[in-house]
Parts: structure tokens; C-alpha cells; sequence
């Protein structure tokens, strides 16, 4: 497309790309995400070899640790269309930066265990995409930490739940299922 096609649409500052051929004719990017008040995100995204978009509008979250604050990120081809992703983070360390790496399988999800970490930015709607640090609404099998006021008004789940109690709450409309799978 003249200007190219943006492959990271979420609010905020992205910086330092990384990119992989998938073996498979498509590209995995990933890439720094800022957010004003937040720690910074890691995140990727595929893209068909037509520049169609293959994992939702927001991506994934590679890591959205807090604290935390990762920085320059770089892709390697890993197996069956895999991508391994490490960064290195200066939060979550007191005697330094320590290096992090994760692999993001084909589908988009993070191989072994939970689809990732989820923490609320902001009280708000469980569906909103501005309740979440990155932006992402957090998928089935996912780890959730609540340090807001949110409302769980569609059927929704998450592989754990921890509610920061001084500061948090999860209300469930009537009707809706909150399940948590651990």
C-alpha cells in the first residue's frame, strides 16, 4: 500500500521494530509500545505476505510486566511458523536490566501455560480495550490482575484472577459468567 500498512494501530508511541519472514510467506513483527503513566509493552503482530493483519487489530501482548520497563525487542524464526521474542527489562530487577524471552506460536497465543499477563490500567469495562495496560482485553487463558474498579458485563474468562483488594474490585452483571479456569 502506498505509505506502507500500520502494523501497530494502538494508542501510544511504538518503537524499535523487529521483523521475521515465518517460514510460511508471512511476517511477524514485534515491536516497544509506550504508553503515557504505563510500563512499556512488548508486543507483536502478523501480517499476511498481502499485508492483512492476522492477529486482531491490538495484537499481542509479548509482555506487559509491571514493573517493568522492557526495551528493544528482537524477533528469531523459531519452529512451525513460531516466533521467539526477547527484550531486555530494567523493573524488575534491583542490581540491573536481566534479559526475557518468550515464543509467540502461530496463532498469536505464547506457547506453555497462560496466554499471558492482563493488569488493569484504569477502572472500566472488562471488554474495553482502555481498562488494560497495552490495550488488549484479556483472552481465555489468561493471567489477570485487578488494581481497578471493573465490570464484567459479557461472559468472559481467564485462566486466574487476582484482585489487589485495597485498590480493585470485579463486579459481574447479572446473567454474565465470569469463569476462571485455575
Amino acid at each position: 500500500a502506498v505509505n506502507g500498512v500500520e502494523v501497530s494501530p494502538s494508542a501510544g508511541r511504538a518503537n524499535a521494530p523487529s521483523v521475521i519472514n515465518d517460514g510460511n510467506g508471512n511476517y511477524i513483527y514485534c515491536f516497544r509500545l509506550e504508553v503515557a503513566t504505563q510500563p512499556s509493552v512488548i508486543k507483536a503482530q502478523k501480517l499476511s505476505s498481502s499485508g492483512v493483519i492476522q492477529w486482531g487489530a491490538e495484537g499481542t501482548i509479548i509482555s506487559n510486566a509491571n514493573p517493568g520497563d522492557a526495551y528493544n525487542p528482537m524477533i528469531v524464526l523459531g519452529d512451525n511458523g513460531s516466533g521467539i521474542v526477547s527484550w531486555y527489562d530494567f523493573g524488575r530487577s534491583f542490581s540491573g536490566s536481566n534479559i526475557y524471552a518468550s515464543k509467540v506460536l502461530a496463532n498469536g497465543t505464547l506457547a506453555g501455560g497462560p496466554v499471558g499477563t492482563y493488569v488493569t490500567t484504569s477502572t472500566g469495562n472488562w471488554n474495553s480495550n482502555t481498562t488494560w495496560i497495552g490495550g488488549v482485553i484479556p483472552p481465555a487463558g489468561s493471567v489477570v490482575t485487578v488494581r481497578h474498579n471493573v465490570t464484567v458485563t459479557v461472559n468472559a474468562s481467564c485462566y486466574s484472577l487476582t484482585v489487589e483488594p485495597a485498590a480493585g474490585s470485579v463486579t459481574v452483571k447479572t446473567g454474565v459468567t465470569l469463569l476462571i479456569e485455575h
